[in-house]
């Protein structure tokens, strides 16, 4: 649909004359400018419509600007095959209309969430307190370790050649190194000459500053679990055994963590909301 244009003219401007430049002329919110089928669309309906084609719809617009002819041909034919379908009474399925049931209800749920993290966003009082709160959990670690590996370990994370050390082994040299450390025994300096570790045994075992979810479960439970300076006992993972000492414990700064913030309370918001309206037919649903 062709734009409006003022074309090229001449104004009597105090006896001279002035070109006039060609203009667009934007069409108007309801204007339609796309037609598939039945439907049609206003220009203001289309633009709204176009963002969540391109979430949702399977695959992005394969042009960037959505006033391009082949944005609006893209859009016009996922409707022209939605009437299509509408008409053959494809939505009245059971299946069909299941399936799209599941989909409103999950988008209206991720509306929600947005919503409440906007909220949330707006609320800085709230997220410092929750911060406060929870500021044990939003923290840095610096800790070094010594692994032990054996067989089984090797084995279970693919390596091409395993150790010959048995799990067994692997346990008691570790105890044994531990033991070593309680006498005074310098971590570094054991790290750096025992360790199965070949990325940090040079480095005395010091691994780079993480937080929670960067290790294994077991790993970082031990490790968060310590005071700096203290060593913990020994700790099987699946790379093998560990023996850790934790150097520091930092707290992360609030505006390093607070879009994380605002999301978890928006998280724990929705599992509130979803819990207190959920009630089961315990004559149906099963433990």
């Amino acid at each position: 649909m062709p734009m409006l244009r003022l074309v090229a003219c001449t104004w009597l401007i105090l006896g001279a004359t002035t070109p006039c430049l060609a203009q667009e002329v934007a069409p108007a919110a309801d204007t339609v400018v796309l037609k598939a089928g039945s439907q049609s669309l206003s220009k203001a309906d289309y633009e709204r419509l176009v963002p969540g084609f391109d979430r949702h719809a399977g695959a992005p617009l394969t042009s960037g600007d959505i006033r391009s002819q082949q944005a609006g041909k893209e859009v016009g034919r996922l409707l022209a095959l939605a009437d299509e379908a509408k008409r053959r009474g494809l939505d009245q399925e059971a299946e069909l209309a299941a399936l799209i049931k599941v989909r409103t209800y999950t988008l209206m749920a991720n509306a929600l969430l947005a919503r409440l993290v906007a909220e949330m966003k707006r609320d800085e009082a709230g997220t410092r307190a929750y911060f406060e709160q929870h500021k044990h959990e939003y923290t840095e670690l610096e800790v070094r370790h010594i692994l032990i590996r054996h067989r089984a370990s090797d084995t279970a994370n693919g390596k091409s050649k395993a150790h010959p050390r048995s799990e067994a082994a692997a346990k008691a040299l570790g105890n044994k190194y531990l033991a070593e450390l309680h006498k005074g025994a310098d971590f570094g300096q054991l790290a750096r000459k025992v360790s199965d570790d070949t990325l940090t045994r040079a480095q005395g075992g010091n691994l780079p500053a993480f937080s929670r979810g960067a290790m294994s479960s077991e790993f970082e439970a031990a490790a968060f679990a310590l005071a700096p300076g203290e060593i913990g006992p020994l700790v099987r993972t699946a790379h093998g055994y560990h023996l850790i000492q934790l150097q520091a414990k930092r707290p992360f700064a609030f505006e390093r963590v607070r879009s994380t913030l605002e999301f978890a309370r928006a998280r724990e918001a929705i599992e509130r909301i979803a819990n207190a309206e959920v009630e089961l037919n315990t004559a149906y649903f099963k433990p």
